[in-house]
């Protein structure tokens, strides 16, 4: 199932880049690749599309997060790496057992630009329901005028669970992202 989605996501990159101009020839001197450290705020909607098999009990709902990227970090040419923090929603919880909370993590989010596009990792740990976990993930970042961006991202999570062990699923999402 990743692997379709990586290939989508390689798709909607080419259709991205065919649309992007008329230009006939392509001048690497009409690109300047700098980046600007600023805040960011992203709305986060993802689904489990994998679940590791300790996780096939809990039932599948869609997770509700707010990420905060900052300007602290450090970029060299095109490519950039900052502090990030998130708060996120989840319930998978089933009739006889509650598997549900609130995330609080931080992590780093390294990271290139291709033009206007950012292709970018995300790892963080914090804080779940049960103890402690983990996320590592991917993104494509497109902008959509000066300051919005849309995400589309996949995230591998790993968490503590109540009765001990761990357990985890492979999520992709969408976010609506603010650079200020």
């Amino acid at each position: 199932m990743s692997l379709r989605l990586i290939l989508i996501l390689l798709a909607l990159l080419g259709f991205l880049f065919s649309q992007s101009g008329e230009q006939d020839e392509f001048d690497e001197d009409d690109y300047e690749y700098e980046v600007i450290p600023n805040y960011s705020a992203n709305l986060y909607v993802g689904y489990p599309l994998l679940k590791a098999s300790s996780f096939e009990y809990y039932n599948s709902n869609v997770v509700f997060g707010l990420s905060i990227g900052t300007p602290f970090g450090f970029a060299i040419g095109s490519f950039f790496t900052n502090i990030i923090g998130e708060v996120f929603l989840y319930d998978f919880s089933t009739e006889s057992e509650d598997f549900k909370g609130v995330g609080v993590q931080a992590g780093i989010s390294p990271g290139f630009f291709i033009g206007d596009i950012s292709l970018s990792g995300t790892a963080s740990g914090g804080i779940f329901h049960a103890g402690t976990g983990f996320i590592a993930g991917g993104s494509i970042d497109i902008p959509v005028g000066e300051a919005f961006e849309v995400r589309v991202t996949t995230r591998n999570n790993i968490v503590q669970k109540d009765e001990g062990g761990v357990t985890g699923w492979i999520g992709a999402g969408i976010s609506l992202g603010y650079e200020f």
